[in-house]
């Protein structure tokens, strides 16, 4: 019995911590810490370093109309395009092929290289964050998510933001 009893404690602490481990490997979304910045930080870096950094908001043209753009945006390179499944009455995120090479073509008018800073940010810090991973892997040197993206960094912060209404573009 006393045996038994062990065995079943071993196979269930072998499988908790095999369960543990893998979670761990699969978790994509989160970039290391030296990986973020907080709004707050990539603001005042933009203000001081801006001509030196590409930053880069990683939403669909759609929530930037919908949600407004930090101001100093270099650009909008989507990290994922929604697309509607009629079947399944939603949308589904499908990858953008074309992010690496946008981005090289951004750097490349902006005169920088994989050695400058990249600042990406999103809706709440996910995109960013799997976009950093992405660039890393490109070679990108120095690459920061937002923590919070626009909701939760850049808007809690009051940092600026410009809205597009009837085409013209709007700054609080």
């Amino acid at each position: 019995m006393k045996i038994q009893y062990k065995f079943q404690s071993f196979i269930l602490v072998s499988f908790m911590i095999a369960a543990l481990t893998s979670c761990a490997l699969f978790e994509t979304n989160v970039p290391p810490k030296q990986h973020t910045l907080t709004a707050k930080e990539a603001y005042n870096l933009l203000n001081k370093e801006g001509d030196n950094i590409l930053f880069i908001d990683v939403r669909t043209p759609k929530e930037l109309i919908n949600e407004g753009k930090p101001t100093p945006i270099d650009a909008n390179i989507p990290y994922k395009f929604t697309k509607l499944n009629k079947a399944e009455k939603k949308y589904d995120w499908l990858d953008n092929n074309d992010f690496v090479p946008s981005i090289e073509e951004q750097m490349k008018n902006k005169q920088l290289n994989k050695q400058n800073t990249i600042i990406l940010i999103c809706h709440e810090g996910r995109r960013s964050s799997q976009a950093v991973s992405t660039l890393t892997e490109a070679g990108y040197k120095k690459v920061y998510s937002i923590t919070g993206g626009i909701i939760d960094g850049w808007e809690k912060e009051d940092l600026p933001l410009s809205y597009t209404l009837d085409g013209e573009e709007v700054s609080f």
